[in-house]
């Protein structure tokens, strides 16, 4: 189990490694992103969505910036099926 004070840590650093070369290790962490997301959004961490836009918008190439946009769906998808009405008052598509 993660401990509280470990947390901070692995959501400030999660969206910048989403651009590893790797593809395998890429998809690994899209989808702990969404774990997380499903988690903590929105109480806890209500910028996820903000950071990754900015994220996608500075990518270096278009191969991180599909990364960075596949994490963005995947992690709107976890939400969204959790509760519709998160994804209606933050206008999210699902």
């Amino acid at each position: 189990m993660i401990s509280d004070a470990e947390k901070p840590a692995i959501r400030d650093s999660i969206i910048p490694l989403l651009t590893v070369h790797d593809p395998i290790v890429a998809i690994s962490l899209s989808q702990a992103l969404a774990n997380i997301v499903r988690t903590d959004y929105p109480q806890v961490w209500p910028d996820v969505f903000d950071s990754l836009l900015g994220a996608i918008l500075n990518a270096s190439s278009s191969t991180e910036a599909l990364r960075l946009t596949s994490a963005l769906y995947y992690s709107s998808k976890s939400i969204a099926l959790i509760d519709k009405s998160v994804c209606d008052a933050k206008m999210i598509p699902y």
